[in-house]
Order: structure tokens, then C-alpha cells, then sequence
């Protein structure tokens, strides 16, 4: 029968990887470079650590008789401490977070805008709502998700947040002409502008002569603008396919100077 291969994957430092088979008076042999273990292989005497990724393979021979050959992969995570290096990854690339990161805007549940003093990103999909302005504990895992050329970390260990007090955010003031690809996931506000009455979940906003694609995407309540008035509008910069959008928090009546 075919042994067993048990150990935690993916793994940040090091792994203990333990082989087992249920026929008795065998003995395992096994290689961790993805190459078919013989009896010319190493001997399992006991579980053995890695530090680095590897494809472990075994087998159990008994009176020259081999087994079907067991694999398991297994997934050394890179860390890193900054969202730049991180969103900076390609697609598909799992990771290990040890950095610090606030809250920017979480207008659900799965959309949490996030920062640090290198950069801006989403988790997208944790399920939580956190808390704006509250700090997320580090040592997570994740993975990149590139979806329709939005960045996304979509998160593979539970996330929490630090008990310290949430911090005050403020949004950075933008113009239209800021709402582009290079400022993905970025939570700002866009003051004095004027909007179209949304069309579904799209609308157009005006700033001057420059106009931007918006995409209610949070599903929030949208009134008709009034004729005459201009409006201050945070919300978030995103992308979908060759298009960039910007999705916002809230909409509030802009304050005459």
C-alpha cells in the first residue's frame, strides 16, 4: 500500500514532514527533488524538516515489491513586509505577510481597502468587516489574484485586527484626471464635481472637462444630482479589463466655500 506524507503546507520557515505506511515490515524510501523513489533512495528513519519548497515522493518496498508511489507537494511562503513588494507579484503568487497595514474603507464585507507608507491594495474575499482605521495584525498569508486586471490579496489564514485604537483616517483629495490604472485601489475624494443619474450601476462623473467612468459597485443608494450643485464623492479607484472606474463610499453635497 501506498505510504502516507503528512506536514503543513504551505509553511513559513520550515515544515516536519512525516511518512507512515500500514504495511508491515516495509520500508520507505523517499527523495524530496521530485525524482521517483527506489530502494537506492534515501530510507525514511524518521521525520525529516525542510526549509525550502520541495516535491516530496515515497515509496514502500517489501520483499522487492514496491508500492504506488505517494507525492506531495510542499510550498515555502516569501515574506514580506510592505504592500508594494506585494502587489508587485504575479498572479497566482502566495505569500507571507509581516508588515502593518490600516484600514482604509471596508464597504462590505469583502471589499477592505487597505495601506501602508509604500502603497495601496484590496483584500478581496475575507468575509470580515473591519473596522476603519484599525490596524491588521501581521503574519497572515495570502495569495494575488489579478482579476480582469484589478490587483486583489485574497486572504488564506484568518485575518485580525491589533487592539489599539483605530486611527483617523482622511481621505486624500483627488481630481478626475488622478483616476487612473496607477492609483488602483486607492480611497480618495473627488470634491466639487457633478455626476449623471446612474443607469443601472453606472454613471459618468464631470470634473471640468475631464470625465471618469463610475460603477456603484458597493451598492449604495445613488439620488439624481441636482441641477446646479456639485458634489464630493469618496470612493475607491479600480479597474475592469482596459477600463478604470471609480467606485464610491458615499456621495454628500459639496459645501460652498
Amino acid at each position: 500500500k501506498a505510504p502516507t506524507i503528512d506536514g503543513v503546507t504551505p509553511f513559513v520557515g520550515s515544515t516536519t514532514v512525516t511518512l507512515a505506511c500500514e504495511t508491515t515490515g516495509a520500508t520507505l524510501y523517499y527523495t524530496i527533488d521530485g525524482k521517483e523513489p527506489t530502494a537506492e533512495s534515501t530510507p525514511y528513519t524518521g521525520p525529516f524538516t525542510l526549509t525550502e519548497s520541495a516535491t516530496v515522493k515515497a515509496v514502500a518496498i517489501l520483499n522487492g515489491e514496491a508500492s504506488t508511489v505517494a507525492t506531495k507537494e510542499f510550498l515555502a511562503l516569501t515574506s514580506y513586509s510592505d504592500l508594494a513588494s506585494v502587489c508587485a507579484l504575479a498572479d497566482a503568487t502566495k505569500f507571507h505577510f509581516t508588515g502593518n497595514v490600516v484600514v482604509v474603507a471596508c464597504p462590505t464585507n469583502y471589499y477592505c481597502y487597505i495601506k501602508d507608507n509604500t502603497g495601496h491594495s484590496l483584500i478581496y474575499g475575507s468575509g470580515e468587516s473591519f473596522e476603519v482605521g484599525k490596524t491588521i495584525a501581521p503574519n497572515w498569508s495570502g495569495k494575488i489574484n489579478i482579476h480582469n486586471n484589478l490587483v486583489e490579496i485574497k486572504p488564506t489564514s484568518t485575518l485580525s485586527v491589533l487592539s489599539a485604537d483605530a486611527e483617523t483616517i482622511t481621505y486624500p483629495e483627488a481630481t478626475v484626471a488622478d483616476v487612473t490604472a496607477a492609483n488602483m485601489n486607492k480611497v480618495v475624494i473627488l470634491k466639487g464635481v457633478t455626476y449623471t443619474a446612474p443607469e443601472g450601476q453606472n454613471f459618468t462623473i464631470t470634473q471640468g472637462e475631464v470625465s471618469v467612468a463610475g460603477y456603484n459597485q458597493f451598492g449604495i443608494t445613488i439620488d439624481a444630482p441636482v441641477d446646479g450643485k456639485t458634489y464630493d464623492i469618496v470612493g475607491a479607484i479600480s479597474v475592469y479589463k482596459e477600463n478604470v472606474q471609480f467606485q464610491p463610499i458615499s456621495i454628500t453635497e459639496a459645501v460652498a466655500a
